[in-house]
C-alpha cells in the first residue's frame, strides 16, 4: 500500500510540474541557430549537437522531442560555409 501512495504522489507531482513547466518550453528553435538548404533543416543546438531533418516539401515541424523539449536555448557560435555544391557547418566542437 505505501508503494501505491508513492506512486500516486510521484505522479501528481510530475503532472502537475509538467504542466507549469509546459509553459517555458518552446519547441521553436531561435531562427539564428536554424540553417536550411533545399529540403533539409539543419538547427545548432548546442556545439555538439546539431539537429538534422529532411522534408520532401520542404516543410518542417517543430514538435517537441524526447532530446529537446525546448529548442528555444541560447545560440552557440558556429559558422556556415559552402563549396563545390558541400554544405559545411562549424562550431567549436563539430565539423
Amino acid at each position: 500500500m505505501k508503494v501505491k501512495s508513492l506512486f500516486l504522489a510521484v505522479s501528481a507531482v510530475a503532472l502537475l510540474t509538467g504542466a507549469s513547466m509546459a509553459q517555458e518550453y518552446n519547441p521553436v528553435a531561435n531562427p539564428k541557430a536554424v540553417v536550411v538548404r533545399g529540403d533539409v533543416r539543419f538547427t545548432v543546438l548546442t556545439p555538439r549537437v546539431i539537429r538534422m531533418e529532411w522534408s520532401r516539401d520542404g516543410t518542417f515541424e517543430d514538435h517537441a522531442t524526447l532530446v529537446f523539449v525546448n529548442r528555444r536555448v541560447p545560440v552557440p557560435p558556429y559558422t556556415v560555409s559552402e563549396k563545390d555544391g558541400w554544405l559545411r557547418i562549424e562550431t567549436s566542437n563539430l565539423h
